[in-house]
């Protein structure tokens, strides 16, 4: 009599030929035979994964007042499947970086995957990149390109790793300042500058919002010397901006100097007019607000004179009057001595 009713299911593979019967095992005894069967096992050919792989049935014993007149068939002809096993490639993950306008990133770690039993089983390869280029803390790293090796190799799917975040940080872009010197006492003004420090193909138009501004702390009222020209005004989801280090003193103030014929009359008017409250350097009045020189076409006094317009201001203290210098001469204002050179 042969056992029937019996079959294999399917598995994943394990690395071991162990199988397990399914449905109920009879037989068929002869007229009234009293007669049953008991026990059974079973086990695949090979423990390798594949579809429709034999398993061999074994085990069945019959039982039953007339078992001693019959001769037992194990079953045969059983098959099932044995899917691949999943492996994860575990033990990596992305390195940060500093904004580089790609979206490449960068494995850390060392790469590995779980065998079963005494299974030989490696991973080799693997590759990475953010899902896109931008600047930001946590973003997702896209993993691929692992493949499994080693003898038993074919029996797994290997599972890429997952869950892979790491961080691009905002790159530098420099504000540099034009250096240039201008002349104290009026607001600087057309000051100048560049950005640089563009990644890829980005474009300040493209990369940056606002408007550009080039601005300094140097005022009117300045004396001469160096200060900073500071660029502002832009901001940029992927850059932050640093000041360029020459940027702390490229705009340089210089005073204002008098031509010649003006610079003998302010030392004559220091030793005449002004006493003992002048100042001794040539060029320098200490002692009154402000020393008015003016250029004219027309001699002292000519009707010219009357429309003289000044082109130097110089601050002298807080005593003496307003002067003017025509034509090479010192004139005080008419409700005072006139000296003219």
């Amino acid at each position: 009599v042969v056992v029937t009713g019996v079959g294999a299911a399917n598995k994943v593979y394990d690395a071991t030929t162990g199988a397990t019967l399914t449905g109920k095992a009879t037989v068929l005894a002869l007229g009234d035979d009293q007669l049953g069967v008991t026990g059974g096992n079973a086990s695949f050919a090979d423990k390798r994964a594949g579809n429709g792989k034999t398993v061999i049935v074994s085990g069945f014993s019959l039982q039953g007042e007339d078992a001693a007149n019959y001769v037992l068939v194990q079953p045969g002809n059983i098959t099932a499947d044995i899917g691949k096993a999943s492996v994860t490639v575990t033990g990596v993950g992305a390195a940060n970086k500093v904004y580089d306008a790609t979206n490449q990133a960068t494995l850390t770690g060392k790469a590995m995957v779980q065998a079963l039993g005494d299974d030989q089983l490696g991973v080799t390869g693997g590759n990475a990149s953010f899902s896109d280029k931008h600047a930001g803390n946590g973003k997702t790293v896209i993993v691929g390109g692992f493949s499994l090796q080693g003898a038993d190799a074919a029996n797994y799917v290997l599972v890429q790793p997952g869950n892979i975040t790491a961080d691009i940080a905002k790159a530098s872009l420099l504000y540099t300042a034009s250096p240039v010197t201008l002349t104290s006492g009026r607001t600087p003004d057309g000051l100048r500058g560049s950005v640089t420090g563009l990644l890829g193909n980005d474009r300040l138009a493209d990369a940056t919002s606002g408007t550009l501004a080039w601005t300094s702390p140097a005022t009117a009222s300045s004396p001469a010397g160096n200060y900073a020209i500071t660029g502002s005004g832009l901001s940029s989801a992927d850059y932050v901006f640093v000041q360029a280090g020459g940027n702390a003193s490229a705009l340089t103030l210089q005073a204002a100097t008098l031509p010649p014929p003006a610079q003998a009359a302010v030392v004559q008017l220091q030793a005449q007019v002004l006493g003992s409250f002048a100042d001794t350097r040539p060029g320098t009045l200490a002692a009154a607000p402000t020393l008015t020189v003016t250029q004219t076409d027309a001699p002292a006094g000519a009707a010219g004179a009357s429309n003289a317009l000044p082109n130097t201001t110089m601050q002298i203290g807080s005593r003496g009057p307003a002067l003017q210098v025509v034509l090479g001469g010192v004139k005080l204002p008419t409700n005072m001595l006139n000296v003219n050179q």
